[in-house]
């Protein structure tokens, strides 16, 4: 089989091979619809980010939540996009 010029053939043992893939599943990280952000760490993330997703953040319905000392901050529900966003897959 010839691979493309920029492509190369690498040869792992399946030891190798069962252990990138645990390392992958454990890592992926699974959007969540009904999960809570805090709204001034989604403006902070999104400060520099592209027009598309800055109007994105700033529709985003504002809910009142309790944060883990229990003081009351502002939340909001992303979506998906904006969660690829976040994660760096953008």
């Amino acid at each position: 089989m010839k691979l493309p010029i920029n492509m190369k053939k690498v040869i792992i043992t399946e030891k190798q091979l069962r252990g990138i893939i645990e390392e992958s599943y454990y890592e992926e990280s699974y959007y969540d619809s009904q999960k809570l952000y805090s709204k001034q760490y989604i403006e902070e993330i999104t400060r520099t980010a592209p027009f598309n997703i800055k109007n994105i953040a700033r529709g985003l319905e504002v809910l009142g939540c309790t944060d883990s000392n229990g003081n009351t901050i502002q939340c909001v529900r992303i979506p998906e996009v904006l969660f690829v966003y976040i994660s760096g897959r953008y």
